[in-house]
């Protein structure tokens, strides 16, 4: 979240982390409940974002100096932080991008030789997925809420990673290639039920408020676009959702929920993707 009322470009300052309880709140309810959220970061000389909380409660964000924003931006230039449920104080614990939790203790990243999982009881991390090229800024994740899919969008190669977790035979956990679409994309949300994937391909900006966005959505199982496939906003979805962003740092991926909710008659799964 940053500074209420400015006029800014998103990288321009030091956005803060909010955390707010919304276990069972309804989809009427949910912008009074952000607009309470408890602020756990304070710190002005650090630009956060992606933050991502686990159901115990603790909060991973990636954070970079702000002084440092006009230079380059390379995974290995963010820092990855911890917010614990019991303190507000944030623990640094490595270096990288896109934090996600895969459990209570495990959360996944990018770095810039490929896909990491970190252990915070362990306090280290492996590399469970490497690249053949160098994985840049722009790359974004996210996992099923049961663990089982990463979804892994690199735009610039124009695909959409989707891995399988699987167990070894020593019984640890690992991944293996479920699929790849072949979309440049970003944001690529999965639904709770682990049923859909929503990605965003398209984001053309144009004056103050407005914007030209394209969504799609797949089966997750089998990867195939799921019709209506595209769904396209001109010049007002920034208008209309402008309040919202700025009190609780919505991304597009947000969006792209909200838009598939109204299309699609499942209204009680979609309602728990939005929030």
């Amino acid at each position: 979240v940053g500074l209420e009322g400015a006029q800014f470009d998103i990288p321009s300052i030091p956005f803060e982390v909010y955390l707010a309880n919304m276990a069972g709140v309804t989809y009427d309810d949910a912008v009074s409940v952000l607009q309470n959220a408890i602020r756990i970061t304070n710190d002005m000389n650090m630009h956060k974002q992606f933050p991502s909380v686990s159901d115990a409660g603790d909060v991973v964000y990636m954070a970079r100096p702000v002084s440092d924003l006009g230079s380059s931006d390379t995974t290995s230039s963010w820092s990855i932080y911890l917010v614990p449920r019991s303190s507000n104080e944030p623990l640094f614990l490595t270096n990288g991008t896109q934090p996600q939790w895969i459990d209570d203790s495990r959360f996944l990243y990018i770095r810039d030789d490929g896909l990491y999982m970190y252990n915070i009881e362990e306090g280290h991390s492996e590399k469970i997925w490497g690249l053949r090229g160098v994985a840049t800024t722009d790359m974004t994740l996210d996992v099923s809420k049961d663990g089982q899919y990463v979804t892994w969008a690199a735009p610039a190669a124009g695909e959409i990673f989707v891995l399988h977790m699987v167990k070894t035979l020593s019984g640890s956990d690992s991944f293996e290639l479920y699929g790849v679409i072949p979309v440049s994309g970003w944001y690529p949300i999965i639904s709770p039920d682990a049923r859909f994937l929503a990605v965003q391909t398209r984001m053309v900006f144009h004056e103050k408020g407005k914007a030209s966005l394209a969504i799609q959505y797949f089966d997750l199982k089998t990867l195939r676009i799921i019709s209506p496939a595209t769904v396209i906003l001109e010049g007002v979805y920034m208008n209309a959702l402008d309040r919202i962003q700025e009190r609780d740092g919505s991304n597009v991926s947000t969006l792209g929920a909200a838009i598939i909710e109204r299309l699609n008659p499942n209204h009680a799964i979609l309602t728990d993707w939005i929030l």
